[in-house]
């Protein structure tokens, strides 16, 4: 069974199909742990280049694949179940009728350079999300925190409605209260980064080489042909995964990423050529699996 990493289709965020093997098909063709020395590694088809690895500017279903490997927000929504659960946050409170969150954080959570995440981090982040200089495609998943427009305008130096208390608390207020809040929380955008190696080399380089704190750390990007992620053996905010490294071959063309299915060159494909349903059930028996999913009219 796959575990432990992430896939995204939807805003839903349906990655249940192969994170924690909660519900996940087995692996027809990746090398499994004893088969032999070589690492357990597990190859999925993306249909093209993402436009940045940077989580405040994913906002497509490619990137965010990606991304949501790389990085944690505070909360997430549990892939079975669509209840929101702990990530970065250990837990957190809802006070002042809805007005306020308070979240604990994790103290044991760390970098993919080493360094310890603190709250600091998450008001950095937010900022950053939030600040016109960015120019994120979704400030709005943090628009309803008190102050946060007048940021987002240049007319505050600082967003109001975050503050920190020591190195594990954070506490979120908002303009007026907002149901969905928590929930976008759990997106993408929110991720937590390091500043340091946000500011390192500029905001476009750390889109390239992005470090976060998920499960999946970065190693290469061969534009137009693949990313590679490899396990972060430092994880702790969820199960360590068995799969030691993760290649997105970017394959535009689904007939071709049929084909190197068959051949044993990916490992999942998450759609078939129209109209080869029949064919690919006929051709690949068991390996064939169909879950209802999400779409817009």
């Amino acid at each position: 069974m796959l575990d432990s990493i992430r896939i995204f289709w939807t805003a839903a965020a349906l990655f249940c199909l192969i994170f924690q093997g909660a519900c996940s098909p087995p692996i027809p063709h990746g090398k499994r742990s004893g088969e032999d020395d070589s690492p357990l590694i597990f190859r999925f088809r993306i249909p093209g280049d993402p436009p940045s690895l940077d989580p405040i500017h994913s906002a497509d279903l490619i990137s965010q694949t990606v991304v949501n490997n790389i990085f944690d927000p505070l909360i997430r929504l549990d892939p079975a179940t669509g209840e929101l659960v702990p990530a970065i946050a250990r837990k957190w409170e809802i006070e002042e009728g809805g007005l306020a969150f308070r979240f604990f954080l994790r103290k044991d959570v760390r970098f993919h350079n080493g360094r310890r995440l603190v709250a600091e981090d998450v008001r950095y982040s937010f900022e950053r999300l939030l600040a016109p200089a960015s120019a994120s495609e979704r400030p709005w998943i943090l628009l309803p925190l008190k102050g946060a427009r007048a940021f987002n305008n240049s007319e505050a130096a600082r967003v109001e409605g975050i503050q920190t208390e020591g190195d594990s608390v954070v506490v979120l207020r908002l303009q007026e209260p907002y149901a969905p809040f928590l929930v976008q929380l759990s997106m993408v955008g929110a991720s937590i980064c390091p500043r340091e190696e946000v500011e390192r080399d500029g905001e476009s380089a750390y889109g390239q080489q992005p470090i976060g704190s998920g499960p999946f750390r970065f190693v290469e990007w061969q534009h137009d042909n693949r990313i590679v992620v490899e396990r972060f053996d430092n994880y702790t905010v969820g199960p360590r995964s068995s799969l030691e490294r993760v290649i997105f071959d970017v394959v535009p063309n689904i007939s071709m990423a049929l084909e190197k299915y068959r051949a044993g060159e990916l490992d999942l494909l998450d759609q078939l050529p129209p109209g080869q349903i029949e064919l690919v059930r006929k051709r690949l028996g068991e390996e064939l699996h169909i879950w209802p999913g999400l779409s817009v009219r």
